[in-house]
C-alpha cells in the first residue's frame, strides 16, 4: 500500500519512500502527486525504469526539500496562475538558464488553473526560487532533485 509508505515517512519510521510519478501509457499520475501534497513530501531523486511494455518514472520522496546531491538537475513545482502568467514564468526561468522539460495544467478547486512545471537547472536555481517567492508566493515546491538515470 502506497499510503502506508507515506505514513511511515510522515511518522518518522522511514526516511523516504518510493512513489510512481509517470507512466508512458498513462502520463502523469495525478493521484501520486496529490499524495505528495497531502503528506508534505518532496521529490529527492527520480529514476526512469524501462521495460518492453512500458516506461515508468519513480521518485524517492522525503519530508526535506533540500536536494540530495550537490548539483541537482531539476526543479519541479506547481503554481496557480493563468496562461499569460505561465508564459511570463517560463521566460523568467529561461532568463535564469533553466530549460522547460514538462508542463501540465489542471483546474483549481478555487477556480482558474494550477500549472505544474519541471525545469532542467542551469548554473544555479536559487535566484529562480527568489523570483518564485516574490512573484508567485503561492507556488508549491514539489522537489529539487537529480535524475538517477541521466
Amino acid at each position: 500500500r502506497t499510503s502506508a509508505a507515506c505514513d511511515a515517512v510522515l511518522d518518522g519510521d522511514a526516511d523516504a519512500c518510493i512513489l510512481p510519478l509517470r507512466s508512458q501509457s498513462d502520463g502523469r499520475l495525478g493521484s501520486f502527486y496529490r499524495m505528495l501534497d497531502v503528506y508534505g513530501l518532496k521529490i529527492g531523486a527520480v529514476v526512469t525504469v524501462r521495460s518492453s511494455e512500458n516506461e515508468m518514472r519513480y521518485a524517492l520522496c522525503r519530508r526535506d526539500s533540500l536536494p540530495l546531491t550537490k548539483r541537482p538537475t531539476h526543479i519541479e513545482f506547481s503554481v496557480p496562475c493563468d496562461g499569460d502568467s505561465a508564459v511570463r514564468l517560463i521566460k523568467a526561468a529561461e532568463a535564469q538558464s533553466l530549460t522547460l522539460t514538462e508542463i501540465s495544467s489542471a483546474p483549481s478547486e478555487r477556480g482558474g488553473e494550477i500549472f505544474s512545471f519541471v525545469f532542467r537547472l542551469g548554473a544555479s536555481y536559487k535566484p529562480f526560487l527568489l523570483y518564485l517567492n516574490l512573484f508567485h508566493p503561492r507556488f508549491s515546491l514539489i522537489g529539487i532533485y537529480s535524475s538517477i538515470d541521466e
